[in-house]
């Protein structure tokens, strides 16, 4: 994988199909999901023209790729759940195969993250205020740099009316404070790679004591693609990929009814 200056890019079109276990991994798994229930397939041009935005070419940008998007008619739901996943999926391939550096990936996916305020609107009342019934602390945890899938997780989260605190690139200090000034109804550890699954178990156990009430700890994301039984090798108290299960395996009721068929896997 190249990150130097002369590093020459690859175009879109080219981008090859290796195996992704990084970015690439959740999208794969909604992504294959979707095949399963038979809807239609995304747009090349879309997906595209979003990747093109992302990457900051001349004459694109991510608020203009996003209305296209929704002037086609697509849900922002499926711009949430399928069409931002399927870009950072095209961007870790084409890192892999020196299509791009990882500072362009890096960046390109930084767009898509801030992207995802312009079509995310948290449930509300009649009032105008929030509707929450739950409160949840979504950590990744610390030196894992793949965020996005935990970002996705965390806005699907909030169309369901739960209210989330998502806690990015905190050092282990810093998450154990947020975990014991908060009174929240469950704790999600977001996972990479299998590498730091002591680690991860260390950080179990911490959160564990830390917190103000018992919770349930649930750890997701990429490292669920290795086969492995998280859940034992952790400690936690749930592993899944799948939001709108894992809110179910903490007892927690979605507030927003319309939202429930929307949380897919995560």
């Amino acid at each position: 994988m190249t990150d130097g200056p002369d590093h020459i890019r690859k175009p879109l079109e080219g981008i090859a199909d290796p195996t992704v276990e990084t970015l690439a991994s959740r999208a794969i798994e909604v992504l294959a999901s979707k095949r399963a229930t038979g809807r239609a397939p995304l747009s090349e041009n879309l997906v595209v023209g979003l990747m093109r935005a992302a990457r900051g070419e001349v004459g694109s940008d991510m608020s203009a790729a996003i209305r296209d998007l929704l002037h086609s008619g697509i849900p922002s739901d499926d711009i949430l759940e399928f069409y931002i996943p399927e870009a950072a999926r095209r961007f870790g391939e084409a890192w892999c195969s020196d299509g791009l550096s990882f500072a362009d990936v890096t960046i390109a996916v930084a767009r898509l993250q801030r992207s995802l305020r312009e079509i995310v609107e948290t449930p509300r009342d009649r009032t105008g205020r929030r509707k929450v019934a739950h409160s949840v602390l979504v950590i990744v945890v610390p030196d894992e740099y793949h965020t996005l899938g935990a970002m996705v997780m965390t806005e699907q989260f909030r169309r369901a009316g739960i209210s989330v605190r998502l806690r990015l690139g905190d050092n282990l200090n810093e998450t154990l404070r947020a975990v014991a000034h908060g009174q929240f109804d469950a704790i999600f550890l977001s996972v990479g790679g299998t590498e730091k699954l002591d680690h991860v178990r260390d950080l179990v156990e911490k959160t564990r004591r830390a917190a103000a009430k018992p919770t349930p700890i649930v750890v997701g994301g990429a490292v669920m693609t290795s086969g492995l039984d998280i859940k034992k090798l952790t400690g936690a108290d749930h592993s899944t990929t799948d939001p709108r299960h894992a809110l179910q395996l903490c007892g927690l009721k979605i507030s927003n009814p319309g939202a429930a068929q929307r949380v897919r896997s995560g």
